[in-house]
């Protein structure tokens, strides 16, 4: 085979190829093409690289081609759902109340008892069940929460309000003045977690527990000798 049915020059490959120079420069410089060291005017590329990189060219072209009509037809897919999926929305009438097991934010607040602002943080966290509501008169859609998200909160809340006690609640229990309890902690007869003295912060069940050794030992303190 002759030097010149081996190597080929870059315009000669673009031509066979069907492709611009510069792609074919791209080829050659990731190493899908070979070449020789460059003397004179002789040609570089080897003919069988560049054939074989054009049919990989071709095929992967196709390839991104098809990927990119799949992603149209898909998004086209997702676009005409939409319409269909709103139908399921919940709705808010004349009144701005929701319907269904749907809480507008301010019927969300007043069942929680806190702020708007508090409602909307607790959806963020991922606390409340938030959705989209469709408005009267094709008015932009409002966020409501569902009835049964809320209710969980509640009851969590009330739980949360049951398990701990201020510092002055958990002396009543104990059966002592508020004095005692800071060394009552610091011993571990009653489990604090961080929060000021007048915030629920001492475990119910530890000032439970914590109140018959109190009373024991005020019995003994009582016995003792003057």
């Amino acid at each position: 085979m002759s030097d010149s049915e081996t190597w080929v020059s870059w315009e000669e490959a673009a031509r066979l190829t069907g492709l611009p120079v510069p792609t074919v420069e791209h080829a050659v410089r990731v190493g899908r093409i070979n070449r020789r060291t460059t003397h004179g005017s002789r040609p570089t590329l080897d003919r069988t690289s560049v054939l074989e990189w054009a049919a990989w060219h071709r095929t992967e072209a196709a390839g991104k081609a098809e990927r990119r009509a799949t992603r149209g037809r898909a998004k086209g897919a997702r676009t005409s759902s939409r319409p269909r999926a709103a139908a399921n929305w919940p709705r808010l009438d004349a009144t701005g109340l929701a319907s269904g097991d749907w809480l507008t934010v301010a019927e969300a607040a007043d069942a929680l008892g806190c702020s708007e602002s508090s409602v909307l943080r607790l959806a963020r966290a991922g606390h409340l069940d938030a959705r989209s509501a469709i408005r009267p008169a094709g008015q932009r859609p409002a966020a409501v929460y569902s009835s049964t998200s809320v209710e969980k909160v509640k009851a969590e809340r009330a739980a949360e309000a049951d398990a701990w006690v201020t510092w002055e609640e958990a002396a009543r229990i104990v059966g002592c003045s508020p004095f005692p309890i800071p060394a009552l902690i610091a011993e571990g007869l009653l489990v604090q977690r961080p929060g000021p003295h007048w915030k629920p912060s001492i475990s119910r069940a530890s000032a439970i527990a914590a109140a018959p050794v109190w009373a024991k030992r005020q019995r003994r303190a009582a016995r003792a000798p003057r």
